[in-house]
């Protein structure tokens, strides 16, 4: 992609999947699947490749959170915020 195409696309939107793959940003659109096939594909891996799942990452949020209770979080933030407890 060319610099001024580039600086036409970069200038502060979100783009959908499907927008991105229109205007070129991204190649192919996908899941978690179909990444591990067309790695097995490109590394020439035969049979069925063993996936080893980690923890999740670490979550600022959930760990800020969690060193609080429910109910002091609930009078700290107005009923809006209560869908960011992490119990």
């Amino acid at each position: 992609m060319d610099l001024e195409k580039t600086r036409k696309l970069a200038d502060g939107r979100v783009y959908t999947g499907l927008q991105a793959q229109e205007v070129g940003l991204v190649d192919n659109i996908g899941n978690f699947y179909d990444t591990v096939d067309g790695l097995k594909k490109e590394l020439k891996i035969k049979g069925k490749p063993e996936l080893i799942y980690t923890e999740k990452p670490f979550s600022f949020s959930r760990w800020l959170f969690s060193s609080i209770s429910k109910e002091s979080f609930e009078s700290l933030f107005p009923s809006p915020f209560k869908f960011l407890y992490y119990p």
